[in-house]
């Protein structure tokens, strides 16, 4: 095999493996929301149908957030500004961590 088809070969299958892990943990993140749901506000399939509707809306919005962002702004400073700033009025100061903390361990810089 060349060595370019092998390094393309070796590419593809991480990618593969990259995007296999992030569907697993997106529904690992899902069905954890759905059993605390459960556990702490004693959602059952009506409410829980409606609570998992809500987290796939805000976890598009999101996204779609910082995608657009990232066209323009390679620092993501607005769309960290505007998701940092709604969970702040939700969990109000004494519980709040801001993006850079949240997510700090998470994202390489």
């Amino acid at each position: 095999m060349p060595k370019n088809q092998y390094a393309r070969t070796l590419n593809q299958a991480r990618k593969t493996i990259s995007t296999d892990y992030a569907e697993i943990r997106g529904q690992i993140d899902c069905d954890a929301a759905v059993l605390a749901a459960n556990e702490v506000f004693q959602m059952g399939p009506g409410r829980v149908r409606q609570f998992f509707e809500a987290m796939t809306k805000y976890v598009n919005e999101i996204s779609e957030l910082f995608v657009e962002d990232s066209k323009g702004d390679a620092t993501l400073a607005y769309s960290k500004h505007t998701l940092d700033k709604r969970i702040l009025e939700i969990v109000g100061e004494e519980n709040f961590a801001p993006w850079d903390v949240r997510y700090g361990r998470r994202v390489r810089k």
